[in-house]
């Protein structure tokens, strides 16, 4: 849900935004990096970025005209490994940073000029991370096979939850 209350679903067909009774699909055709949209993420009113198999799009429905702006954002690899680069989960810090968490392959941040960063077994994160949460005091939070991550300084730590063998298939927050 955006900050004008639409609904997306992301599917393998690409994005839908549901307003009321007004239906919008968004593919590769209206500049999408593929069809299929695996995350969604709203960073500011109007802009968001999909997660696919092979990449993010940022895409830019605040301009004027029929086309929507769009970035592709390919991550490196051969289309037999796509489904390794799959977008999992998607965050946005208080810097604007993107984290993505990818199916088989490291956590990636991209900053607001484009440049990519890598998170993995040198940082202390087991793979794969499967789902992403940033609390707010800006703390990006992991969940993986292995359990719960925090980035702590220069490297992530293991959050020990009190539950042996525990592990995190998501992160949800509770509500009040």
């Amino acid at each position: 849900v955006d900050f004008e209350k639409n609904v997306w679903l992301a599917c393998s067909r690409g994005v839908s935004k549901i307003s009321s009774r007004r239906f919008g699909s968004y593919q590769a055709k209206h500049g999408l990096l593929e069809d299929e949209v695996t995350a969604v993420r709203e960073y500011e009113p109007g802009k968001f970025v999909f997660g696919h198999n092979r990449g993010l799009t940022f895409f830019d429905i605040t301009g004027s005209g029929d086309t929507p702006f769009t970035q592709r954002f390919i991550l490196p690899g051969k289309n037999e490994e796509s489904l390794q680069w799959r977008v999992m989960d998607i965050k946005i810090d208080s810097k604007k940073n993107t984290w993505a968490a990818l199916a088989s392959k490291p956590l990636i941040r991209i900053d607001r000029q484009g440049n990519l960063q890598r998170y993995d077994r040198p940082e202390g994160l087991p793979l794969p991370a499967s789902c992403l949460w940033i609390d707010p005091g800006d703390v990006l939070w992991v969940g993986t096979s292995q359990g719960l991550y925090r980035w702590q300084g220069q490297h992530f730590v293991p959050v020990k939850t009190g539950i042996p063998g525990l592990e995190m298939p998501g992160i949800r927050k509770k509500s009040h």
